[in-house]
């Protein structure tokens, strides 16, 4: 005979077991996206793998990585020889589109995605802008303010400054309320990188919040020297570039494996350049850098010098 407590106790352990995403103590992992396609290259896999064992997942991306001339051109996303503001404006679209296919093939819902719409390209420099309000006008679109989409839909027109900027993430990680964040590593070279990971350390310090880190890297100076080989060799391990600290190593489960190469190859905008860059990711294992708040750098770079506005900033091979 089955007795209310035993009934309770079945019904939870079902629960416990076989319905993880209204378990107790539902793991939250927050992932932070420079550009679309920075959520699935670095740790896509072990997300994968946390989505299906009922991990509450959000991803920001901070970009739309529109500010790319050679994705134009290889896109055909503009027939001018010079490319102008609105083919930008197009691209930055497209790759959101791209975005939110990978989040579906990955099992991150539309109501638990931002984009920011901050300018690629620029986010260094407005991270290190001497005045919070001050406003950048983009290289590439011309424009002094962007167009952010939150999971509720609602599309919201903000200014290109570090306020801003700093109060949008500040809104991310309240409604998110991450136990782990996956973001850029302090040694990543590409600024947009760069400036994510210390504008993400310093408003987790500002909010009192202390999940775990988990450091993805993307750049290492050129593309050459990271991921190698480039191309797609998935039976091959992906090792760090010389000179770094060590990582840990993640295997992915073979069905994780899967959906991070089709949630890449979403990206179609990237895998046109014919690179090889973003199918160097595919490989057996993926590396991360655990690290604390305190661990990394969260301030102003001192040695930051203020380039010619018109300069092109961030990696040569901008994402």
């Amino acid at each position: 005979m089955t007795t209310p407590r035993s009934l309770f106790l079945l019904i939870y352990l079902w629960c416990a077991f076989f319905s993880p995403t209204i378990a107790l103590g539902t793991e939250r992992i927050l992932v932070i996206a420079p550009h679309p396609d920075d959520e699935v290259i670095g740790l896509g896999g072990w997300l994968a793998d946390r989505i299906a064992s009922g991990a509450e997942t959000w991803v920001v991306f901070v970009t739309d990585g529109e500010d790319f001339p050679k994705a134009v051109r290889m896109n055909r996303v503009s027939r001018w020889p010079i490319v102008r503001a609105s083919a930008f404006l197009r691209l930055g679209k497209l790759r959101q589109r791209e975005g939110r296919a990978s989040l579906k093939i990955l099992g991150v819902p539309p109501e638990r995605t931002w984009f920011l719409g901050y300018p690629t390209n620029l986010l260094w420099r407005l991270f290190h802008s001497p005045s919070p309000t001050e406003l950048l006008r983009s290289k590439a679109t011309r424009q002094r303010f962007g167009i952010s989409t939150w999971p509720s839909g609602d599309e919201q027109t903000h200014p290109h400054s570090r306020a801003s900027w700093a109060a949008d993430m500040d809104r991310v990680l309240t409604q998110a309320r991450p136990d782990i964040v996956l973001l850029p590593c302090p040694f990543d070279t590409n600024t947009d990188h760069k400036a994510v990971q210390r504008m993400t350390t310093q408003r987790l310090k500002a909010l009192a919040l202390n999940p775990s880190l988990m450091c993805y890297l993307v750049h290492c100076d050129s593309r050459r020297r990271f991921p190698r080989p480039l191309g797609y060799h998935p039976e091959l391990p992906l090792n760090p570039p010389d000179g770094l600290p060590p990582p840990k190593r993640y295997t992915p489960s073979d069905l994780a494996r899967a959906t991070k190469e089709l949630a890449a190859r979403a990206h179609k905008s990237q895998i046109k350049l014919r690179d090889g860059f973003i199918l160097g990711f595919l490989r057996s294992n993926e590396i991360f850098w655990p690290s604390t708040l305190n661990q990394l750098p969260s301030a102003a770079d001192p040695q930051y010098r203020p380039s010619n506005p018109d300069a092109p900033e961030g990696d040569p091979l901008p994402k």
